[in-house]
């Protein structure tokens, strides 16, 4: 294999994981800033609406029950106080557990619980592939389990687009089946609650039940579905700060790689700055490194990046006793440290990727050997 041929992979190779490595970061820094300025506006959040907030009952002089100690009971004030400490109770789950690989199902079982749902399902967006996928079930059957759903599908993928919870009431009959050990139901009502935060849905809460619909239940879930939407936003933040670390990891490989590499290597933008020089190259310009970077190409070496108006994107050129197109190991002369001509091959490359360009030069002093 040619070493010009390696020249150019590594050259696409260094500016992929450049411009991937900057978009990452900036990515994750503004998500962390947009987390830190919510937090900051908005507090911690450890109660409910006034909605879930008891009314004052000076009669009241035991306990509330926990509403699964009756089926039968209805969502009265009793039990919106219950409601109102499961909703610290599943924040505090979040706040302490955020570690656990099992934190979903840990908090999605606490909350049907508390509304005696018997059947929900717990789905989270996954924006490269456009769908929802399902991370937490319970008292799920194989018929109702739905892997995944692509946005804007059916009810559950159009609670997502709209960022609205959608409410389902006169189930038809085969919809949905609630299965025990001694036989099935159709749910009385479906809640669909999108995981909001801060505008965005980050997934889907679906709720079935068998006793009647109340605002209290709906509000309660509004308000969980919240801080789900709020846990998958620091997980993603976190993913691409895994993922950044990754690439700076790569990144310092690659230019050590490059580093050693007795041909020259320099890189640069589009608006020409240099913002990589290998020692090779900075010793055929006669310059130390920390003084080539940062100055325009076209200072250093008479370069240019000019538009190509038949193949809709940029060439190199190079602004000799001719102008010459700089591809694959084209012959030019710079001037070396002492202001003398120095004749060298130059392969370029651009790449293109979100929306920016990286052009790339491998320079090779060409030596004549005397006998």
């Amino acid at each position: 294999m040619e070493p010009y041929f390696f020249y150019i992979v590594v050259s696409v190779v260094i500016s992929l994981i450049l411009f991937v490595f900057l978009g990452v970061r900036r990515a994750a820094f503004e998500q962390n800033t947009f987390l830190c300025s919510y937090m900051t506006e908005a507090g911690p959040v450890h109660t409910l609406s006034v909605a879930l907030e008891p009314k004052e009952d000076h009669g009241q002089k035991e306990p509330p029950k926990h509403i699964e100690d009756d089926p039968k009971a209805s969502l009265t004030t009793v039990d919106q106080t219950v409601l109102a400490a499961s909703f610290d109770k599943v924040n505090k789950i979040f706040l302490e557990q955020a570690s656990n690989a099992k934190i979903n199902q840990i908090a999605l079982s606490e909350i049907c619980k508390q509304v005696r749902c018997l059947q929900g399902a717990l789905y989270k967006v996954n924006d490269e592939k456009e769908l929802l996928a399902l991370v937490a079930g319970y008292g799920l059957t194989n018929k109702a389990e739905r892997e995944t759903v692509d946005y804007g599908q059916g009810q559950l993928g159009q609670a997502v687009v709209d960022n609205e919870p959608i409410i389902l009431r006169n189930i038809p009959k085969g919809y949905v089946q609630i299965a025990s050990g001694l036989g099935e139901t159709e749910p009385t009502w479906i809640g669909l609650f999108p995981l909001s935060f801060k505008g965005k849905a980050y997934g889907v809460l679906e709720m079935c039940f068998l006793h009647p619909e109340s605002e209290a239940t709906k509000n309660y879930l509004v308000k969980v579905s919240e801080l789900f939407g709020a846990h998958f936003f620091n997980q993603n933040v976190n993913a691409k700060q895994s993922q950044l670390q990754q690439l700076e990891q790569e990144k310092l490989k690659t230019e050590a790689i490059l580093e050693g590499c007795a041909d020259g290597f320099i890189g640069f933008n589009k608006a020409g700055v240099i913002d990589f020089c290998n020692k090779s190259a900075a010793q055929l310009v006669g310059k130390p490194k920390k003084d080539v970077l940062g100055q325009l190409v076209n200072t250093l070496l008479d370069i240019d990046i000019e538009v190509d108006e038949d193949n809709d994107t940029f060439k190199i050129v190079h602004h000799g006793m001719v102008k010459t197109t700089l591809t694959e190991k084209t012959e030019i002369q710079i001037t070396d440290a002492h202001g003398e001509p120095v004749s060298v091959l130059v392969t370029a490359n651009s790449v293109s990727f979100a929306d920016d360009f990286l052009f790339t030069l491998f320079i090779q002093k060409i030596s004549v050997d005397l006998f």
